[in-house]
């Protein structure tokens, strides 16, 4: 059976993108690392770093965690706000909500959920 790829990193970040915009963020870097795409957003004084994974791959628990670990390795400015943003897929979801809220609160990381109908969606638990 061959594996149907319908939310690429390339779509999520496009979708993302303009989710920025509309809410007043200037995504203005956008770059491509081992791991994925990393956007870094401004808006006036205020800067969120987003971690993007798409469904290139089949192993969504390997993503999710590498994704994940990339976020916290990069958590250097307390007053930055990180994000993870994932497919709006039951896997992504499952693996988000069993992820204890007291490490996501403490970690102060929120995920971003891309559907296939180009709405984001952000929740902390």
């Amino acid at each position: 059976m061959k594996y149907s790829i319908e939310l690429p990193e390339n779509k999520i970040k496009q979708v993302l993108r303009r989710h920025l915009v509309v809410q007043g963020w200037n995504p203005g870097i956008i770059r491509k690392t081992q791991r994925g795409f990393v956007i870094v957003a401004t808006r006036g004084d205020e800067k969120w770093i987003i971690a993007i994974k798409g469904e290139e791959s089949p192993n969504f628990v390997e993503s999710f965690v590498i994704t994940l670990g990339s976020t916290l390795l990069s958590m250097e400015d307390s007053k930055t706000k990180h994000s993870i943003a994932l497919p709006d897929t039951t896997p992504f979801r499952n693996l988000w909500h069993r992820l204890p809220f007291l490490a996501k609160q403490r970690a102060g990381v929120t995920a971003l959920f891309v559907n296939k109908e180009n709405v984001v969606n952000e929740t902390e638990q």
